[in-house]
Protein backbone atom coordinates (compact mmCIF):
# COMPACT_ATOMS: atom_id res chain seq x y z
CA UNK A 1 0.00 0.00 0.00
CA UNK A 2 1.65 3.27 -1.06
CA UNK A 3 2.73 5.68 1.84
CA UNK A 4 0.37 8.43 -0.01
CA UNK A 5 -2.29 9.40 -2.00
CA UNK A 6 -3.31 11.98 -4.73
CA UNK A 7 -6.66 14.01 -3.99
CA UNK A 8 -7.98 15.49 -6.95
CA UNK A 9 -8.84 19.59 -6.91
CA UNK A 10 -12.00 18.12 -8.23
CA UNK A 11 -13.26 17.77 -4.97
CA UNK A 12 -13.53 21.29 -4.04
CA UNK A 13 -16.06 21.74 -6.95
CA UNK A 14 -17.43 17.66 -6.47
CA UNK A 15 -21.41 18.36 -5.61
CA UNK A 16 -21.48 15.14 -3.93
CA UNK A 17 -18.83 16.39 -1.29
CA UNK A 18 -19.66 19.73 -1.17
CA UNK A 19 -23.31 19.69 -1.93
CA UNK A 20 -25.35 16.75 -1.16
CA UNK A 21 -22.98 15.74 1.72
CA UNK A 22 -23.31 18.85 4.07
CA UNK A 23 -27.31 19.00 3.39
CA UNK A 24 -27.00 14.81 4.84
CA UNK A 25 -24.75 15.85 7.91
CA UNK A 26 -26.91 18.98 8.34
CA UNK A 27 -30.16 17.05 8.74
CA UNK A 28 -28.32 14.57 10.86
CA UNK A 29 -27.38 17.82 13.35
CA UNK A 30 -23.37 16.84 12.38
CA UNK A 31 -20.87 19.39 11.56
CA UNK A 32 -20.71 18.95 7.84
CA UNK A 33 -17.10 20.29 8.05
CA UNK A 34 -16.00 17.00 10.09
CA UNK A 35 -17.80 15.24 7.55
CA UNK A 36 -15.91 16.71 4.57
CA UNK A 37 -12.56 16.41 6.50
CA UNK A 38 -13.20 13.11 6.89
CA UNK A 39 -13.51 11.60 3.59
CA UNK A 40 -10.75 13.42 2.29
CA UNK A 41 -8.88 11.63 4.90
CA UNK A 42 -9.73 8.15 3.91
CA UNK A 43 -8.18 8.03 0.82
CA UNK A 44 -4.58 8.00 2.23
CA UNK A 45 -5.56 5.37 4.10
CA UNK A 46 -6.87 3.21 1.82
CA UNK A 47 -4.91 0.23 0.34
CA UNK A 48 -4.44 0.13 -3.62
CA UNK A 49 -8.00 -0.99 -4.57
CA UNK A 50 -9.99 1.80 -2.39
CA UNK A 51 -10.77 -0.69 0.49
CA UNK A 52 -10.24 -0.35 3.92
CA UNK A 53 -11.42 -1.66 7.78
CA UNK A 54 -14.96 -0.31 7.93
CA UNK A 55 -15.38 0.06 11.67
CA UNK A 56 -16.06 3.20 13.06
CA UNK A 57 -13.80 2.12 15.93
CA UNK A 58 -10.83 1.56 13.93
CA UNK A 59 -11.53 5.11 11.65
CA UNK A 60 -11.78 7.11 14.81
CA UNK A 61 -8.42 5.67 16.09
CA UNK A 62 -6.68 5.56 13.29
CA UNK A 63 -8.01 8.74 11.47
CA UNK A 64 -9.15 11.30 14.15
CA UNK A 65 -7.37 9.87 17.06
CA UNK A 66 -6.18 13.53 17.93
CA UNK A 67 -10.08 14.49 17.80
CA UNK A 68 -12.53 14.37 20.48
CA UNK A 69 -15.44 12.74 18.20
CA UNK A 70 -16.91 9.64 20.16
CA UNK A 71 -17.18 6.84 18.41
CA UNK A 72 -20.71 6.65 17.61
CA UNK A 73 -20.03 10.19 15.82
CA UNK A 74 -17.40 8.69 13.50
CA UNK A 75 -19.86 5.79 12.74
CA UNK A 76 -22.72 8.56 11.62
CA UNK A 77 -20.36 10.44 9.56
CA UNK A 78 -19.57 7.30 7.44
CA UNK A 79 -23.16 6.42 7.02
CA UNK A 80 -23.66 9.93 5.52
CA UNK A 81 -20.89 9.82 3.01
CA UNK A 82 -21.92 6.65 2.51
CA UNK A 83 -25.19 8.39 1.83
CA UNK A 84 -23.80 10.99 -0.41
CA UNK A 85 -22.16 8.28 -2.95
CA UNK A 86 -18.98 8.96 -1.67
CA UNK A 87 -18.26 5.24 -0.15
CA UNK A 88 -20.21 2.56 0.36
CA UNK A 89 -20.04 0.86 3.18
CA UNK A 90 -20.50 -3.20 3.46
CA UNK A 91 -20.50 -6.32 5.92
CA UNK A 92 -18.68 -9.40 5.18
CA UNK A 93 -18.81 -12.42 8.32
CA UNK A 94 -19.91 -9.67 10.56
CA UNK A 95 -16.64 -7.50 9.83
CA UNK A 96 -17.19 -3.95 8.32
CA UNK A 97 -15.58 -2.27 5.33
CA UNK A 98 -15.05 0.74 3.22
CA UNK A 99 -14.86 1.11 -0.50
CA UNK A 100 -13.91 4.51 -1.75
CA UNK A 101 -16.51 5.18 -5.07
CA UNK A 102 -14.02 6.00 -8.48
CA UNK A 103 -10.89 5.39 -6.23
CA UNK A 104 -8.77 4.75 -8.72
CA UNK A 105 -9.71 7.32 -11.29
CA UNK A 106 -7.29 10.03 -9.88
CA UNK A 107 -5.02 8.22 -8.32
CA UNK A 108 -1.63 6.83 -10.18
CA UNK A 109 0.59 3.74 -10.10
CA UNK A 110 -2.10 1.47 -9.41
CA UNK A 111 -0.99 -1.15 -12.60
CA UNK A 112 1.53 -2.24 -9.80
CA UNK A 113 -1.46 -3.73 -7.69
CA UNK A 114 -1.80 -7.20 -6.75
CA UNK A 115 -4.72 -8.38 -4.18
CA UNK A 116 -6.44 -6.65 -1.18
CA UNK A 117 -6.34 -7.83 2.08
CA UNK A 118 -9.85 -6.93 2.24
CA UNK A 119 -12.80 -8.53 0.32
CA UNK A 120 -14.95 -7.17 -2.64
CA UNK A 121 -18.29 -5.34 -2.06
CA UNK A 122 -20.59 -8.47 -2.87
CA UNK A 123 -21.68 -9.18 -5.82
CA UNK A 124 -19.81 -6.25 -7.56
CA UNK A 125 -17.16 -8.48 -9.38
CA UNK A 126 -14.79 -5.39 -10.69
CA UNK A 127 -11.90 -5.79 -12.49
CA UNK A 128 -8.17 -4.25 -11.91
CA UNK A 129 -6.14 -2.79 -12.56
CA UNK A 130 -8.03 0.09 -14.58
CA UNK A 131 -10.06 -2.57 -16.93
CA UNK A 132 -13.14 -1.40 -18.52
CA UNK A 133 -16.22 -3.32 -17.44
CA UNK A 134 -17.35 -5.74 -20.07
CA UNK A 135 -21.49 -5.85 -20.88
CA UNK A 136 -22.32 -9.36 -19.64
CA UNK A 137 -25.82 -10.38 -19.48
CA UNK A 138 -25.71 -13.43 -17.01
CA UNK A 139 -28.34 -15.82 -17.01
CA UNK A 140 -29.96 -18.05 -14.49
CA UNK A 141 -30.60 -21.29 -15.38
CA UNK A 142 -33.76 -23.53 -14.32
CA UNK A 143 -33.56 -26.67 -15.22
CA UNK A 144 -36.75 -29.18 -15.16
CA UNK A 145 -37.60 -32.32 -16.44
CA UNK A 146 -38.47 -31.06 -19.73
CA UNK A 147 -35.41 -29.09 -20.64
CA UNK A 148 -33.63 -26.84 -19.92
CA UNK A 149 -34.97 -23.05 -19.50
CA UNK A 150 -32.83 -19.86 -19.75
CA UNK A 151 -34.15 -16.80 -18.09
CA UNK A 152 -32.02 -13.30 -18.42
CA UNK A 153 -32.37 -10.71 -15.34
CA UNK A 154 -33.49 -7.28 -16.33
CA UNK A 155 -31.42 -5.15 -18.07
CA UNK A 156 -29.88 -2.45 -16.17
CA UNK A 157 -31.66 0.11 -18.47
CA UNK A 158 -34.77 -0.38 -16.64
CA UNK A 159 -34.05 1.41 -13.69
CA UNK A 160 -33.39 4.53 -16.18
CA UNK A 161 -36.42 4.46 -17.84
CA UNK A 162 -38.36 4.05 -14.34
CA UNK A 163 -36.80 6.86 -13.34
CA UNK A 164 -37.83 9.00 -16.21
CA UNK A 165 -41.00 7.89 -16.16
CA UNK A 166 -41.99 8.19 -12.81
CA UNK A 167 -40.17 11.83 -12.29
CA UNK A 168 -41.54 14.84 -12.37
CA UNK A 169 -40.38 16.80 -9.26
CA UNK A 170 -37.08 15.58 -8.56
CA UNK A 171 -33.67 16.12 -10.72
CA UNK A 172 -34.04 15.50 -14.40
CA UNK A 173 -31.41 12.43 -15.88
CA UNK A 174 -30.38 12.30 -19.62
CA UNK A 175 -28.07 9.73 -20.54
CA UNK A 176 -27.60 6.32 -19.47
CA UNK A 177 -23.74 6.48 -19.37
CA UNK A 178 -21.50 3.03 -18.44
CA UNK A 179 -21.25 4.20 -15.23
CA UNK A 180 -24.73 4.35 -14.43
CA UNK A 181 -25.21 1.35 -16.22
CA UNK A 182 -22.73 -0.28 -13.89
CA UNK A 183 -24.05 0.55 -10.81
CA UNK A 184 -27.64 -0.41 -11.97
CA UNK A 185 -26.32 -3.78 -13.12
CA UNK A 186 -24.97 -3.67 -8.88
CA UNK A 187 -28.39 -2.92 -7.61
CA UNK A 188 -30.40 -5.23 -9.74
CA UNK A 189 -28.67 -7.61 -7.99
CA UNK A 190 -30.49 -7.06 -4.40
CA UNK A 191 -33.65 -8.51 -4.10
CA UNK A 192 -36.83 -6.53 -4.43
CA UNK A 193 -34.95 -3.71 -5.64
CA UNK A 194 -37.10 -2.70 -9.08
CA UNK A 195 -39.82 -2.40 -6.71
CA UNK A 196 -38.32 -0.78 -3.86
CA UNK A 197 -36.78 1.81 -6.21
CA UNK A 198 -39.73 2.59 -8.15
CA UNK A 199 -42.12 3.28 -4.63
CA UNK A 200 -39.25 5.19 -3.78
CA UNK A 201 -38.96 7.49 -6.26
CA UNK A 202 -42.76 7.99 -6.30
CA UNK A 203 -42.70 8.64 -2.28
CA UNK A 204 -39.97 11.12 -3.05
CA UNK A 205 -41.86 13.30 -4.90
CA UNK A 206 -44.05 14.10 -2.13
CA UNK A 207 -41.25 14.35 0.66
CA UNK A 208 -40.14 18.16 0.43
CA UNK A 209 -36.38 17.35 1.42
CA UNK A 210 -36.21 15.38 -1.30
CA UNK A 211 -37.51 18.18 -3.89
CA UNK A 212 -35.68 21.08 -3.12
CA UNK A 213 -37.41 22.20 0.24
CA UNK A 214 -33.86 22.12 1.88
CA UNK A 215 -31.35 24.70 2.91
CA UNK A 216 -29.41 24.48 -0.34
CA UNK A 217 -31.89 23.49 -2.66
CA UNK A 218 -30.75 20.26 -3.36
CA UNK A 219 -33.16 17.65 -5.03
CA UNK A 220 -32.23 14.02 -5.29
CA UNK A 221 -31.22 12.34 -8.16
CA UNK A 222 -31.20 9.31 -10.46
CA UNK A 223 -27.34 9.12 -9.03
CA UNK A 224 -28.26 9.35 -5.59
CA UNK A 225 -31.30 6.50 -5.32
CA UNK A 226 -28.54 4.17 -7.28
CA UNK A 227 -25.36 5.33 -5.29
CA UNK A 228 -26.13 2.21 -2.55
CA UNK A 229 -28.83 -0.23 -1.45
CA UNK A 230 -29.50 1.95 1.47
CA UNK A 231 -31.02 5.31 -0.04
CA UNK A 232 -34.47 4.24 -1.28
CA UNK A 233 -35.31 2.19 2.05
CA UNK A 234 -34.29 5.33 4.31
CA UNK A 235 -36.86 7.11 1.53
CA UNK A 236 -39.58 4.22 2.25
CA UNK A 237 -39.16 4.58 5.93
CA UNK A 238 -39.37 8.31 6.54
CA UNK A 239 -36.70 9.19 6.93
CA UNK A 240 -36.27 12.34 5.18
CA UNK A 241 -39.99 13.75 6.15
CA UNK A 242 -38.91 15.23 9.05
CA UNK A 243 -38.81 19.19 8.38
CA UNK A 244 -37.84 20.19 11.92
CA UNK A 245 -33.75 19.79 11.37
CA UNK A 246 -33.67 20.92 7.36
CA UNK A 247 -35.31 23.97 8.81
CA UNK A 248 -32.38 25.52 10.98
CA UNK A 249 -30.46 27.94 9.42
CA UNK A 250 -26.67 27.80 9.19
CA UNK A 251 -26.55 30.35 11.61
CA UNK A 252 -28.85 28.34 14.12
CA UNK A 253 -26.51 25.17 13.30
CA UNK A 254 -22.94 26.59 14.18
CA UNK A 255 -24.86 27.75 17.30
CA UNK A 256 -25.87 24.45 18.42
CA UNK A 257 -22.15 22.93 17.77
CA UNK A 258 -20.65 25.61 19.59
CA UNK A 259 -23.11 24.64 22.21
CA UNK A 260 -22.34 21.34 22.60
CA UNK A 261 -18.37 21.77 21.55
CA UNK A 262 -18.78 23.67 24.85
CA UNK A 263 -20.66 21.01 26.78
CA UNK A 264 -17.52 18.10 25.25
CA UNK A 265 -15.12 20.10 27.18
CA UNK A 266 -17.01 20.47 30.67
Amino acid sequence: MARGRFISRSISTSEKVTHILPEILTRHSLNPAWGVLLYTWLHPHADDFGRMDGSAFWIKHNIFPAFDLTIDTVDHLLDAISEAGLTERYEIDGKKYIQIIDFERHQSGLNKRTESHFPEIPRNSRKFPLEVEEEVEEEVEEKSMGGDKKQRPPAPRILFEIYQKENQKLASVKEFTKERERKCRIRLSTDNFIENFTNAVKKAQSTPFLCGGNARGWRADFDWFIANDTNIIKVLEGRYSNGKVQEKTLDELKAEWKKRDAEAKK
